[in-house]
This record gives structure tokens, C-alpha cells and sequence, in this order.
């Protein structure tokens, strides 16, 4: 990280560093921003909607998409046996005073998931007030699924959610600004944490505590001893965030070593 962060003092320098840290380093940013959507698609939690069915909704906000064009949506799926000819689908966020709808006819619902695009809901966006407290567009959203009864010719209600957004999701991730756009870090900091983590391992726990086949000697528990008075130092200068930042990077930067993506996505 410490690299590309560098404070340059001139404009055609920093006009020269944005080009040259992307090529360098883009790759990686766009595997940790990919891992983040990984862990939060579409389909990852579902919520009870009433007796059928379930969802799973999106909320976009406005400052954490590169998408050109960034849209909420949510995914709806029938639970049931039951097919329905015709159904409903009322979303609606507020905060306070201010309400926001959208909506949506949908036909023949089996149980094969749903994708509803809701381009009238407005983006999540970050105010702060004088105190420096931030507030986002809206706190709060319900879902509504009305069935339509072919014998009364009207909708009735099937099912009906109501959440209050946390936005844990946005303010428990770690996020920066480079090449005009928004990325999600968690994955590269979670990177940087088991590389912490192997240095300590190396420089001080497997001479801190017994491992598995060592040798039992008195010499060799000297030696071990010996190189864990010297690691100690070692390891607290290498875990410093700026040495530690330079040491995960390096490698990256001179194509050694690439950020993988991952199949865990429990971090």
C-alpha cells in the first residue's frame, strides 16, 4: 500500500505515478473489490417474505460502485410448490419524513429466482451535520408481495418485510480512492494480516513454543533460545505497517507474486 500512496511533489510527476501504479498494481485492487462483491451477491442471505417466498436485496450505494450506471436491486424466489400467475413486488426506503417507492408486475412465478432491477430507488448517499455525524439516504426498507386473485380482480397481500439498515456492510469494510474509483481493501488488509501472521510464526512462535519432530537436546533448546531473542526485533520492525506494507507490495510490484482470488469468503 505504501507505495502507491507516496505524496509526489509535482503535477507532472503525480500526472506520470497514477499510469504507472495502475499498471502495477490495478490487478490486485480489482480481486479484492471482486472478493468483497463475492461475499455479498445476490442470493448470499435470503429473508422470509411471508409463506412463499424469500429475498435477497442490494442496495446500492452511490460513492462504492464503478458500475457506470449503479442500480439497487433484489432477488425474489418462490419457496413453495405454488405457481403464481401474477404477483406484485413493493419496495419501498425511508428515513424520517421521506419515503421512496418502486415496483414491479411480475408473471408466471415458479420457483426459479428472480432478478428486479429498482432504478427509482435513490442510491445510498453519506450526509454529515454540523457534529460530524454522517446519516445515509434512508434507514429503512420493506418489501411487500401481493398476489393477484383472479376472482376479486385485486391484489392481496402474501407477504411483507421490514428492516432497518445497519449499513454494516459499508462502515465494517475498509475502502480507498485510486484511479477515480472506489475499492474495497478488506481482502488485500486480510492479505497483509496472514503475512503478519507467517512472520510471527517464523520469527517467534515456533521458537517460543515446542514443534512437532524437533529435536529435544538442551543445544538445540539454546538455539532455539538464541533465535528467539534475535527474532523478537526482527519481527517488530517487519510488522511496523509502513516496513510490512512495503514487504507484501514489493513482490507484487516486481511480478513475483500476484493476489490470488479465494474460494473462502469468511473473512
Amino acid at each position: 500500500m505504501i507505495l502507491i500512496e507516496l505524496s509526489l511533489p509535482t503535477s507532472l510527476l503525480k500526472s506520470l505515478w497514477n499510469p504507472i501504479t495502475k499498471f502495477l498494481f490495478l490487478e490486485s485492487y480489482q480481486i479484492s473489490h471482486e472478493m468483497y462483491w463475492k461475499r455479498n451477491q445476490l442470493g448470499k442471505r435470503f429473508t422470509k417474505l411471508g409463506m412463499f417466498f424469500e429475498y435477497d436485496i442490494h442496495l446500492q450505494c452511490k460513492y462504492l460502485s464503478n458500475s457506470e450506471i449503479p442500480v439497487s436491486s433484489i432477488l425474489i424466489r418462490n419457496k413453495s410448490e405454488e405457481n403464481f400467475k401474477k404477483i406484485e413486488l413493493i419496495v419501498e426506503v425511508s428515513r424520517r419524513t421521506i419515503k421512496f417507492f418502486d415496483s414491479a408486475i411480475l408473471f408466471d412465478v415458479d420457483n426459479v429466482p428472480i432478478i428486479v432491477k429498482l432504478p427509482k430507488i435513490p442510491l445510498r448517499e453519506i450526509t454529515f451535520d454540523k457534529d460530524s455525524n454522517f446519516f445515509f439516504t434512508y434507514n429503512s426498507y420493506k418489501v411487500k408481495i401481493n398476489a393477484y386473485d383472479e376472482d376479486s380482480n385485486s391484489y392481496k397481500e402474501i407477504g411483507k418485510s421490514t428492516m432497518h439498515l445497519t449499513h454494516t456492510e459499508i462502515i465494517n469494510s475498509e475502502w480507498c480512492r485510486k484511479w477515480d474509483c472506489v475499492w474495497n481493501i478488506d481482502y488485500i488488509e486480510r492479505n497483509k494480516t496472514m503475512f503478519r501472521s507467517k512472520l510471527r510464526n517464523y520469527f517467534i512462535s515456533r521458537n517460543e513454543w515446542p514443534c512437532a519432530n524437533e529435536p529435544k537436546n538442551i543445544f538445540y533448546q539454546k538455539y532455539k533460545m538464541i533465535r528467539l531473542i534475535i527474532g523478537r526485533p526482527i519481527y517488530k520492525v517487519l510488522s511496523e505497517k509502513r516496513v510490512l506494507a512495503i514487504l507484501f507490495w514489493l513482490p507484487i510490484f516486481l511480478r513475483i507474486r500476484k493476489l490470488e482470488l479465494s474460494e473462502n469468503l469468511n473473512f
